[in-house]
């Protein structure tokens, strides 16, 4: 009975997309192993998504490829604009946001030290 649940509830057709969640994906690679009519349907449903995909597949006009190709080769790099700025540099933390951070945790401390001794009072 619960083969015909999987089979009918769309559980199948969301795993074969990619769409499932954890809990369904767990339930339904339980039940490929046990059931071989829940593998068979898999595999139904996987050929029929493949074959919607190439018969509404839309070919690209010839020399679309070059096309996109030059522009992106055209358009001038970042280090080609201004050669002091380098794609990959990573931007170091400035000695500003080292003593902020100390100034936030020593006012944090200091906060839970006076809260402390006021409720004891």
């Amino acid at each position: 009975m619960e083969e015909q649940h999987i089979i009918s509830s769309g559980i199948l057709e969301l795993y074969a997309t990619g769409l499932a969640s954890a809990d369904e994906i767990q339930q339904v690679e339980k039940l490929l192993q046990k059931n071989l009519e829940i593998a068979a349907e898999l595999n139904a449903i996987q050929s029929g998504l493949e074959a919607y995909a190439k018969m509404n597949a839309v070919t690209p006009a010839n020399g679309i490829k070059e096309i996109i190709l030059s522009k992106i080769n055209a358009q001038p790099l970042v280090s080609d604009i201004n050669p002091k700025v380098s794609t990959s540099s990573v931007i170091p933390f400035t000695n500003y946001w080292k003593l902020a951070a100390a100034a936030a945790i020593a006012l944090l401390i200091g906060s839970a030290v006076l809260n402390v001794n006021y409720y004891n009072k």
